[in-house]
């Protein structure tokens, strides 16, 4: 549960600042595949430390999807507490 809390967190900050319409929603299906695989492969065994590392590398190839051309949008005074 752990893991798609960060997925869904990962996409609603990756969204809005897509490079292309669309990336942050194929990203994170092939990234919750992954994230599946890497439970099926270390799970068993508890390494718990590589399913880690495969959600970090997951983070940062998401952050590349980030256009740092657009300019950041304001957050509501609602949401800006949760991040």
């Amino acid at each position: 549960m752990v893991v798609a809390d960060v997925l869904d967190r990962l996409l609603w900050r990756v969204r809005p600042y897509e490079k292309q319409k669309g990336m942050a929603d194929e990203f994170i299906e092939r990234a919750t595949l992954a994230m599946a695989d890497a439970f099926e492969r270390y799970g068993s065994s508890k390494d718990f430390d590589r399913i880690l590392d495969k959600l970090a590398e997951t983070v940062r190839e998401g952050k590349k999807i980030i256009d740092p051309g657009i300019p950041q949008k304001p957050l509501s005074a609602s949401w800006a507490k949760f991040i």
